[in-house]
């Protein structure tokens, strides 16, 4: 046991094995606390998730984020989101 009883984890996962992860860590008694569906493009499926799990049961918080927008430039949301970390978007 790796993880106190306040300890939380957070994994970055392709969308589709997601939910194998979710299963597991369910039956091993963790609670999402929070989970951001990550979106290469405008309108197309996510291919990542974020997650924040814990081992106390809360309010699941749901993010929706989009990297690019359907001419391929970077959204609003992904620019104010990474602006701390590059010199320009």
């Amino acid at each position: 046991k790796l993880l106190n009883l306040n300890g939380k984890i957070a994994v970055v996962l392709p969308y589709r094995e997601s939910r194998f992860f979710l299963q597991a860590a369910q039956i091993a008694g963790f609670f999402v606390e929070k989970k951001m569906l990550i979106f290469p493009v405008v309108g197309r499926e996510p291919n990542r998730m974020n997650l924040l799990l814990s081992r106390k049961p809360v309010d699941l918080q749901t993010e929706k984020f989009t990297i690019r927008d359907g001419d391929g430039k970077f959204t609003n949301q992904y620019v104010e989101f990474v602006r701390d970390y590059y010199i320009s978007v």
